[in-house]
């Protein structure tokens, strides 16, 4: 899919893709011209599984004091990416060098990567990442969507077979 291509035609080719897999739940970057190609997805029926997200909006979670952990959305799911990276045992992601470049574009540093007087996480500037590596990190914007939905320890992948919790516990998954 051309991301660059009009948003009819990646509407377009979301829904081949949702119409193909049927997927439980599909999240779109409503900030710009996702908005479009959510808005002609909801005309075409496909309402029961996609997500508008917008990575500027305000966060979901709180800290356990009730403090804001995140400035925004995006630096939320970015952060709960980077933990699930962090996980026991550890992920399997394709081995890409544009995801990994993406993954790894936001630098540490002031008016980059960095907590705000507040405490909260700020992920540096994706106009800032564009401007310093060329390009924009969609592909890892597209893997910090998949976090963008809190999941739970008993969901499983689709098309697999179900088990029940009390299974599941029993054998460790």
């Amino acid at each position: 899919m051309d991301p660059g291509g009009s948003v009819t035609h990646v509407a377009s080719q979301v829904a081949s893709w949702i119409d193909r897999i049927r997927p439980d739940l599909v999240n779109i970057d409503v900030g710009s011209n996702g908005a479009g190609v959510y808005d002609i997805l909801m005309d075409r029926g496909y309402g029961w599984c996609i997500n508008a997200v917008n990575f500027g909006s305000s966060p979901v979670t709180q800290g356990p004091t009730g403090d804001k952990l995140y400035a925004n959305r995006r630096a939320e799911m970015y952060d709960t990416m980077r933990h699930w990276f962090q996980s026991e045992g550890g992920v399997q992601v394709p081995d890409d060098d544009g995801l990994q470049g993406d993954l790894c574009a936001a630098q540490w540093g002031p008016g980059q990567t960095r907590y705000n007087t507040g405490n909260a996480l700020v992920l540096e500037e994706k106009d800032s990442i564009k401007k310093r590596i060329g390009a924009s990190p969609d592909l890892g914007d597209a893997a910090a969507l998949t976090f963008a939905v809190p999941y739970s320890q008993y969901a499983q992948a689709q098309n697999q077979p179900t088990m029940s919790r009390r299974s599941s516990r029993k054998t460790g998954y």
